[in-house]
């Protein structure tokens, strides 16, 4: 609808996507030995994005690397080929907050402590409480038969996943509270505040 206001805003609503994108990739063959062919390939896309709903802009980036290397030999009326390849897929949003850790090594450096001594805290502060929690919830998820091939939309995963988490979350708590008790896990992030 062209030219309509929202009430509230009395405003245009804006819905919009810019995306800058950079690609660059290499790739290389030479004769080994007079009857190897080795060739190697590689690449880097490194994309930036800007969504933008109303007034609220969500940006994010993304890098994903590649790099491949194969081995041909002639054998008669074969061909033998073996190679290896690596991909690794990254993405940072920039204005969504930081998971894991981070929600406690973040506040950690910004009270002036040491960016290293903050990450081990953080470790002996999280690990045990992530590792139960996910060993739980993904240990149900296991049980329930189906559950793991079940779909986004089939009620079976939403209902897995729920009572999963709501039977980790007490486990988590007990775990938790039973560190506290004897001065470790984030009664060690309460010492350094």
């Amino acid at each position: 609808m062209p030219g309509a206001a929202l009430a509230a805003a009395g405003q245009p609503y804006v819905e919009a996507l810019d995306t800058n994108r950079f690609d660059v990739g290499a790739s290389f063959q030479t004769v080994f030995r007079g009857a190897y062919v080795l060739g190697a390939r590689a690449s880097v896309t490194k994309q930036r994005q800007d969504h933008q709903f109303g007034e609220i802009t969500e940006r994010d980036r993304h890098q994903t690397t590649f790099a491949e290397a194969t081995l041909r030999r002639a054998a008669g009326r074969h061909t033998l080929v073996g190679g290896v390849a690596v991909e690794r897929d990254a993405f940072r949003p920039i204005d969504l907050p930081p998971f894991g850790y981070a929600f406690t090594v973040i506040p950690l450096v910004r009270n002036g402590m040491a960016a290293r001594r903050a990450v081990s805290t953080a470790l002996v502060a999280d690990t045990a409480s992530i590792v139960t929690m996910e060993a739980v919830d993904n240990g149900f998820a296991l049980a329930v038969p189906g559950a793991m091939d079940a779909g986004i939309g089939d009620p079976l995963f939403w209902g897995a996943l729920v009572i999963g988490l709501a039977v980790a979350w007490p486990i988590t708590f007990l775990v938790n509270r039973w560190l506290i008790g004897r001065g470790r896990g984030h009664a060690v992030v309460h010492g350094a505040h």
